[in-house]
């Protein structure tokens, strides 16, 4: 420290006047680029990240609105034999089946090649919305994904 001291009292007032500018230039840039500069970057990207995310809630809450003012669901027929409602609900949902067979009017057994995993399971998910459960399914992979199926469906009644 004794030897800065002596250096600065060995310089010139000029020199002292030129060096503390120097110094306060170079404060000031490390101020700058260290401090302000990262919190204004930072600020700038929680903002765009808040419009983004406001913009997104939006269109989120425009689809909420839409559900909520759509028309219920129509109910789902329960009269008549379980096969022919199965066949009217898959060949509307674009499933052709291959057999539909009937075991009373409560009871069918179904088969179909070709079926989507992912849309065929949604189907029986919907049907046991309407009161049809899978008594027993067979699942089996062919070709591009799909699968071949076999099931046994029953309508139970509610109570």
């Amino acid at each position: 420290m004794a030897g800065l001291r002596d250096w600065w009292a060995g310089l010139s007032q000029r020199e002292q006047i030129l060096i503390g500018v120097l110094a306060f230039l170079l404060a000031a840039v490390a101020l700058f680029y260290g401090v302000v500069r990262p919190l204004w970057v930072g600020s700038w990207d929680a903002e765009t990240q808040y419009r983004q995310t406001a913009l997104r809630a939006t269109g989120v809450q425009a689809r909420l609105d839409m559900l909520a003012k759509a028309p219920p669901a129509k109910a789902p027929p329960t009269s008549g034999p379980l096969s022919t409602l199965i066949g009217a609900d898959a060949a509307e949902r674009g499933f052709a089946l291959e057999s539909n067979v009937a075991a009373g009017n409560d009871m069918t057994t179904i088969a179909l090649t070709g079926a989507n995993p992912t849309a065929f399971m949604q189907w029986l998910l919907a049907l046991e919305e309407q009161g049809v459960v899978v008594q027993q399914l067979s699942m089996q992979p062919v070709a591009q994904g799909n699968v071949a199926v076999r099931a046994d469906l029953m309508r139970v009644q509610p109570q």
